[in-house]
C-alpha cells in the first residue's frame, strides 16, 4: 500500500500536516492536493483546532510542481496537470484565507510551488538549514501562480526579481526580505512558542483580521484564471516538455541541454 501523502497529527490547539512524498521529493500533484484539502476540511471544522502546522519529512519541504503529472498532462485524455494547476491555485487562496493561523515550519529546501505554498502561509518558522528559489524560468516556465501570493508577501520588486533571476535565497536573506518570520537554530522551538502565545489570542480575531487583509488586498478569480491558463498553457510547449522530458530521463539540467552556440 503507497503511504498516504499527507501525514496528520492533532493536539488540543493544532493539527500539523506533514507533506510525506519524500520519494519525489515532496513535489506537488494531485493526490497530494487533495489530501492536502481534505485535512483542511477537517481543521475548518474542529471547534479546538486554532493553528495549522504545515511542515515535511525529508530535507524538502516541497520541490514544486511534479513534472511526471506535467508530461502526463500531454498525453490525448490526460487532464491531470489542468486540474492539479486550478486546485493549487484554489488551495494557495483557502490557505490565504483560512479561518485558522496557518504556520509554514521549513527546515528543508523549498522550490518553485513549494514557495506559493509558505508565501500562502500566514507566518513562516524556519531553520537555518531553509532555502528559497524560482527555478521555473530555467525550463522555460514562469512561476505564474506563486508570484501574486509572493508579491503580495515581499513586495512586487523582490518577487520579480527572485523569478526573473532563479537565485537561491538562503534562510536569513528570506528573513530579510520577510519570506520568513522567525530563523533559528530550533524551529520546533520557536513553533511551541508561537502555539502558547496563540493560546491567548482569540480565533474569531484570527478569522476576522485574515478577512480583512484579503478584502484590501484581493488575490480574485482574474488573476486565478490568468495565472492557470498561463501555467498550462506554457506546461504543453514543445521545448518545455523535451527539457523536462532530457530530466526525467536522463537527468539532465536545461543548461546542459543546450547546444554550442
Amino acid at each position: 500500500m503507497r503511504p498516504p501523502a499527507i501525514l496528520r497529527e492533532s493536539d488540543a490547539l493544532s493539527v500539523r500536516l506533514t507533506f510525506n512524498r519524500t520519494d519525489a521529493r515532496n513535489s506537488i500533484n494531485l493526490e497530494l492536493l487533495t489530501a492536502l484539502n481534505a485535512a483542511l476540511d477537517e481543521a475548518e471544522r474542529s471547534a479546538s483546532t486554532k493553528v495549522v502546522v504545515l511542515r515535511a519529512q525529508g530535507d524538502t519541504f516541497s520541490s514544486g510542481m511534479d513534472f511526471t503529472e506535467l508530461l502526463a498532462s500531454g498525453e490525448p485524455g490526460a487532464s491531470g496537470m489542468d486540474a492539479s494547476c486550478a486546485l493549487y491555485f484554489r488551495t494557495l487562496r483557502r490557505l490565504s484565507g483560512f479561518p485558522k493561523l496557518v504556520v509554514s515550519l521549513v527546515e528543508g529546501k523549498v522550490m518553485a510551488g513549494g514557495v506559493g505554498i509558505v508565501a500562502a502561509s500566514d507566518l513562516v518558522l524556519a531553520s537555518r538549514a531553509a532555502s528559497f528559489s524560482l527555478p521555473e524560468i530555467l525550463w522555460g516556465i514562469l512561476p505564474a501562480m506563486v508570484l501574486p501570493f509572493l508579491a503580495r508577501r515581499v513586495g512586487m520588486h523582490h518577487a520579480y526579481t527572485l523569478a526573473l533571476t532563479a537565485q537561491q535565497l538562503g534562510a536569513e536573506r528570506a528573513l530579510e526580505l520577510g519570506l520568513v518570520d522567525e530563523l533559528g537554530d530550533d524551529a520546533e522551538r520557536a513553533l511551541q512558542r508561537l502555539l502558547l502565545r496563540f493560546k491567548r489570542i482569540p480565533a474569531e480575531g484570527i478569522h476576522k483580521l485574515k478577512r480583512y487583509a484579503n478584502d484590501v488586498f484581493p488575490i480574485d478569480e482574474r488573476v486565478e484564471s490568468l495565472a492557470v491558463q498561463t501555467t498550462t498553457g506554457l506546461s504543453l510547449d514543445p521545448a518545455v516538455r523535451q527539457r523536462i522530458h532530457a530530466f526525467l530521463t536522463h537527468q539532465s539540467l536545461p543548461w546542459e541541454q543546450e547546444g554550442p552556440r
